[in-house]
């Protein structure tokens, strides 16, 4: 080993078993590398290829010795993680120079990264609700959407809540609806840099009715008369939007509606998958059986990965009580939430960090549930800013995910809680399509709230 040179090039290698010639004998000249037949075709000889199972070298690939030292046992790498031996090669005589390559020679396997297992959309046991404005794609660098708007100055800025209580209260009025996407207020600094003037956004400005709302006399002391702004027609999903629509009028940011690509389901992903959708299935039929409750369970985990140990995965499962409890408001998702919230009370007052922030009860949760849940409780679910929920069986009556109506696609769009306008949080919404063992022990009436 020596100090590294400018002009070096740097490698950096993922693997054990690496040998190197001492320190105190290195050699004046690099040592001569003995090449395969296969490997004098490749454009960086020496370098190890890619397996299915890690990482590994060819094992024709031998530094010689130097004087005096031993030979080494094996240049072989692979990843420490694998179990399999290394992969290894037959040797072959080198060939002469200038001589054609064998047109024979199995192609190196493995080069690139390795294949992963995917299932197919079609045949995956579940199916995710789609958002109508999710394949609306606006480019980050062309023109910027736009509308006209009715504005005014606030003369006197302590008076802006007066203002605002006045639209709130006459939001028919003033069609506020369709500036939601905007921020209410924005300050803006004149040319000369005098004071900063305080702007308010009062409604859209319509062709058909191009005449300015008009504010009662008792607000009118406190704001100009109002006029026509250009301002953006949509809110922002990302930080290059949100900078450049923000010079024209402040817009609301969404980064969770950012279109992104379906994402790619491996067969261990689906397994773990259908062990969450089985785990509330069977916390559900124990409900019943044991306790006699509805056979309404849910079940929140971190990962979908069964490989991981149970110990380094944070999970719970709960049921309904209503039954037993007699109260109406202990279903299945208020229940585990009630019990996460628990859990992190605990936690956090056995920390001593005091430092940390406080954060949503399921950011970056699944949650599992046998039934569809309720408005009450999606809204719950919502403000607790869970990731994904997967249900089992719609409840097209009382679902607040989409399962009212014959539609359901149409129906997830003007009923889920999640598709609300002005929401501040989306989570994924997961139906499981494919049959389970148990499933028919859970029916609950239609009518229940779940």
């Amino acid at each position: 080993m020596r100090p590294v040179k400018t002009g070096d090039e740097l490698c950096i290698y993922y693997g054990s078993k690496l040998w190197f010639p001492s320190a105190a004998k290195a050699p004046t000249t690099t040592p001569e590398i003995v090449l395969s037949d296969q490997e004098a075709d490749d454009v960086l000889p020496g370098i190890s290829l890619l397996h299915d199972e890690g990482i590994v070298p060819p094992a024709e690939a031998k530094v010689k010795p130097l004087a005096n030292e031993p030979e080494p046992k094996s240049t072989a790498l692979r990843n420490p993680s694998s179990t399999s031996p290394p992969v290894s090669r037959s040797s072959k005589e080198r060939k002469t120079k200038g001589s054609k390559k064998d047109s024979t020679l199995t192609p190196a396997v493995g080069k690139g990264p390795p294949v992963k297992d995917i299932v197919p959309p079609e045949q995956l046991p579940f199916e995710r609700f789609k958002f109508p404005d999710e394949d609306v794609v606006e480019p980050d660098d062309g023109p910027i959407p736009t509308m006209d708007i009715w504005a005014t100055d606030v003369l006197e800025p302590r008076k802006i809540g007066l203002l605002l209580e006045h639209i709130r209260l006459n939001s028919d009025s003033y069609r506020t609806e369709a500036l939601d996407h905007l921020k209410r207020i924005r300050r803006v600094t004149g040319p000369d840099d005098s004071e900063p003037r305080t702007q308010l956004a009062l409604s859209p400005h319509i062709e058909s009715s191009p005449g300015p709302p008009s504010l009662p006399p008792h607000l009118s002391d406190f704001a100009s008369s109002p006029f026509v702004v250009t301002v953006p027609s949509t809110h922002a999903v990302n930080q290059t939007q949100l900078t450049r629509k923000n010079v024209l009028w402040p817009v609301c940011y969404y980064p969770m509606l950012e279109t992104k690509k379906e994402k790619e389901w491996t067969k261990q992903e689906v397994e773990g998958m259908r062990e969450g959708a089985k785990k509330a299935i069977e916390a559900g039929r124990e409900a019943k059986k044991q306790l006699g409750e509805l056979p309404i369970a849910a079940y929140v985990t971190t990962t979908f990965d069964p490989e991981v140990a149970a110990s380094t995965s944070t999970s719970w499962t709960d049921y309904d009580t209503r039954n037993s409890t007699h109260h109406p408001l202990r279903h299945a998702c208020m229940n585990i939430i009630r019990k996460v919230a628990s859990s992190d009370s605990a936690l956090s007052a056995s920390s001593t960090d005091t430092t940390q922030q406080p954060s949503y009860l399921l950011t970056g949760y699944t949650l599992f549930i046998t039934h569809e849940p309720c408005i009450m409780c999606c809204m719950a679910l919502l403000h607790s800013r869970v990731k994904d929920v997967v249900y089992i069986k719609p409840m097209p009556k009382t679902g607040g995910l989409g399962g009212r109506g014959a539609d359901e696609h149409k129906a997830l769009v003007e009923d889920s809680v999640p598709g609300l306008k002005g929401v501040n949080h989306r989570f994924g919404i997961w139906r499981w399509t494919e049959n389970l063992d148990g499933a028919t022990e859970i029916d609950v009436d239609q009518t229940v709230d779940a």
